[in-house]
């Protein structure tokens, strides 16, 4: 239960300053923010991005299990069915997926987040991988455009 809570506080907080950043980068009124990405809405990230609809932020998210996305749609979320459409909806994407392979698939695969992202967004990575896949994927992003990748360890 540490865990979660730490990773809450992380997601928000990290959420919280992308979208001041955004807000005054460009002055855009509250009403012009875009919603935050998230994709894995697992027994982690259901709960996280619950948090952040809790919090007042718009979402739009993404599961490879359409079940896993109900909850989130009744409690006012927009859904988007691949990777790629929350890439193009979205300059804030946080992802937490179970493994390496779901990891490399989200990102760069058919319809993954690099087909689509914007240059610029902000890429939120709190899956449980291999620290050699995470220095993949940040590679991955910075050769695609200017994108700030990160990482977030979110081990108890």
């Amino acid at each position: 239960m540490a865990t979660i809570c730490r990773a809450n506080f992380l997601i928000r907080s990290l959420a919280r300053r992308a979208l001041i950043s955004r807000l005054y980068s460009n002055g855009s009124s509250a009403q012009q923010v875009e919603p935050i990405g998230f994709i894995g809405l697992g027994n982690m990230g259901g709960p996280m991005a619950k948090n952040l609809l809790d919090a007042g932020h718009e979402i739009l998210v993404h599961d490879v299990f359409p079940e896993a996305v109900v909850d989130l749609k009744e409690l006012g979320a927009a859904t988007a069915a691949t990777p790629s459409e929350v890439a193009s909806k979205t300059s804030t994407i946080v992802t937490m997926l179970p493994s390496s392979p779901n990891v490399r698939d989200v990102y760069c695969g058919e319809n993954g987040i690099l087909s689509a992202v914007k240059p610029g967004s902000l890429l939120i990575d709190t899956s449980t991988i291999e620290p050699a896949v995470a220095k993949e994927m940040g590679r991955s992003c910075r050769a695609k455009e200017r994108h700030s990748w990160m990482h977030q360890f979110l081990g108890g």
